[in-house]
């Protein structure tokens, strides 16, 4: 089994926590306990209800933590390399090798558009702090539950089925040896391409291979790249759309048996890179991290990392970018980044909006996203300001005067009030502010109710945790002055009077310390959270939707944590972001309601602008090399330092 269908394996073990709380037997716990309230007392139902809350609480926290199997990450096979290797992201499980390691991404695409699609693509991707040395993704689940994001794989090891006879591959994919064999004539080359073609939308690809050892006195072997159809007894370069660097007198092949000069030979010991620039339809290579420079143009077709080994005992090892290169190719794509950049920058902005002056189009972007957001005082700043700006600069000399209003009335006060009732976590008073202000709403837009209600029981639980917390420090500053006490008592022999009246203070401190209100108001909090999380359960059973069960069951499982706001599983849950996210989805919902957009202009042209470079990164342009975000980059670049 491969490390991918190891993890899925466990990953689908049952969730005792999460199975419990979101199961019959939950709720019949608590029906029963609201049924037995008709034979007790008030006060005898308050503390039966609290030892039952505190016995349940315990129980839950004892049992193993759901984040033991969902963060669980496959191990290594005993001879699975200890480095991050990659895996043909379009076969099945079953059909990798043992050793076949998970998928990556080589530093230089870090960042990239294709990179950022790939880690939509695998939700669960983490990205480390940048380094040197490279930098790769890990997944943790395999292709089975990607979504339908459409993402073409990178080539990251041999192919041990696509290769000729007499290449003995190594059990991780990236290691070559030829042993010959006896259907082999003695001038016949054994090639071998990798796993799969290299997707155009990386804009570059680069892989390297050292030659491990050499026992002829030519070292027969040649690099590059070839393509589907090109003959596996054939080194790179002999046939049409094939491309390669000899290293046995140093020469350059493309479509043909004759080479040209280009470079010095190679042998073991040397590690030879190669390249190709998508953008450029460049060819390059490097020779020990030294970059020789571009070997073939007007590259084009679906092309694979390719090797051919002609004599016996020659091999080589790859890296496809899981092991830091000898050439800094991070730099190189940089480089190239930058020239793309600057090309954007300096696009005439008039051809794209001939009608208005770039400051005027930019200053109605945002004046508009303001008031679509609901920032009033800022919108009044940013257009008085705009007035002054055009008043120093005695506007209308050229005809145009700045008609920028503020959407100033009682509908965007309304929207920011729910807004700010959303960031605040006060999910009750944006409710009632939402029923009075748009009555039918909630009714009809049942998505944004539910994504209110799991809030609610969110911040139930934050508060919650708070007060422990509280209750907490109280008890260790109570302990500590305990111990004080202790030790005070230990040196003293023959206490005085007075002494002893000390004593009886501290005595009484402590008591007021043991804050048994605290621990009431706690319990209590928590069985309310505990009944509206029922409340939710018995409004939603009869919902089949996936998204609803799987939100439930992940509030539910919030309750299993002494402190969940310090559990980075559910810092989507607990973070500031989580408010914004939700305000954002409420604000939305009320223009829409209302009639209006629910998106700015300046939304639109974001995400426009993304899906279009998505859609030609593909073809032979510079947009795998841009991405939106560096748009923003380079705008605060240019504030920050102004020419």
């Amino acid at each position: 089994m491969s490390n991918n269908a190891s993890y899925n394996s466990s990953a689908r073990r049952p969730d005792p926590i999460l199975a419990f709380l979101g199961s019959e037997s939950s709720r019949r716990v608590l029906g029963q306990l609201l049924a037995d309230s008709g034979q007790m007392s008030a006060a005898q139902q308050a503390q039966a209800d609290r030892n039952t809350l505190n016995t349940r609480l315990q129980r839950l926290r004892a049992q193993p933590r759901p984040d033991s199997i969902s963060n669980a990450r496959p191990s290594h096979q005993p001879n699975t390399p200890s480095m991050s290797r990659g895996v043909d992201l379009s076969r099945s499980p079953a059909e990798v090798p043992r050793t076949r390691p998970c998928p990556f991404i080589p530093s230089y695409l870090v960042g990239s558009a294709y990179a950022k699609k790939l880690a939509a693509k695998f939700p669960e991707l983490k990205q480390p702090p940048p380094t040197f040395l490279g930098r790769h993704f890990r997944p943790s689940q395999d292709d089975a539950d990607t979504g339908d994001i459409k993402v073409n794989p990178i080539p990251t090891y041999w192919d041990e089925n696509d290769k000729h006879v007499g290449l003995e591959v190594s059990s991780d994919g990236l290691e070559l040896r030829h042993v010959g064999s006896k259907e082999q004539r003695e001038n016949d080359t054994s090639s071998i391409r990798a796993n799969c073609p290299i997707p155009k939308e990386v804009g570059l690809y680069y892989y390297e291979v050292s030659i491990s050892h050499s026992k002829a006195k030519e070292n027969k072997i040649g690099v590059g790249f070839v393509t589907s159809k090109t003959s596996l007894n054939k080194p790179p370069g002999w046939e049409a759309g094939s491309y390669g660097y000899h290293g046995d007198d140093g020469s350059k092949f493309s479509g043909s048996l004759h080479g040209g000069p280009y470079h010095s030979k190679f042998s073991a010991g040397d590690t030879i890179g190669c390249g190709i620039n998508f953008y450029t339809k460049e060819v390059f290579f490097t020779k020990n991290g030294v970059y020789i420079g571009p070997a073939f143009q007007n590259v084009s077709g679906d092309l694979y990392p390719g090797i051919g080994i002609q004599h016996p005992s020659d091999g080589l090892r790859a890296n496809f970018g899981a092991m830091p290169f000898t050439f800094d190719i991070d730099s190189m794509v940089e480089r190239q980044r930058s020239k793309i950049q600057t090309h954007v920058r300096n696009t005439p902005f008039d051809t794209l909006h001939p009608s208005q002056s770039e400051s005027q189009f930019l200053q109605e972007l945002v004046m508009q996203a303001l008031e679509n957001d609901g920032y009033i005082e800022t919108a009044r700043a940013f257009a008085a300001a705009i007035r002054k700006e055009e008043q120093a600069l005695a506007a209308g000399i050229d005809g145009t005067d700045s008609k920028m209003t503020t959407e100033d009335d009682e509908e965007t006060v309304n929207r920011q009030t729910v807004r700010y009732a959303v960031l605040t976590g006060d999910i009750d008073q944006a409710e009632k502010m939402m029923r009075l202000y748009y009555p039918a709403l909630l009714d009809a837009n049942k998505d944004i109710l539910f994504r209110l209600q799991c809030q609610r029981f969110i911040e139930m639980v934050r508060l919650n945790t708070g007060m422990r917390n509280r209750i907490e420090k109280r008890l260790a500053k109570d302990k500590l002055r305990e111990a004080q006490r202790i030790e005070t008592d230990q040196t003293k022999l023959n206490p005085t009077p007075h002494e002893e009246s000390d004593d009886e203070e501290i005595s009484l401190d402590r008591a007021e310390f043991g804050a048994p209100q605290d621990n009431l108001d706690l319990q209590e909090s928590e069985f309310a959270t505990l009944e509206y999380g029922r409340k939710l359960d018995e409004l939603y059973r009869d919902d089949t939707r996936p998204e609803v069960s799987a939100a439930l069951k992940e509030i539910w499982s919030t309750m299993a944590y002494q402190n969940p706001l310090t559990e980075t599983k559910f810092d989507h849950l607990f973070s500031r972001r989580a408010r914004m996210e939700i305000a954002e989805e409420v604000n939305s919902a009320v223009l829409s309601h209302l009639g209006k957009s629910s998106r700015t202009a300046l939304d639109t042209a974001y995400a426009s602008t993304a899906v279009l470079l998505d859609e030609i990164s593909g073809e032979v342009s510079g947009a795998a090399f841009v991405t939106v975000e560096d748009a923003f980059r380079m705008i605060a670049n240019e504030s920050q330092y102004p020419e």
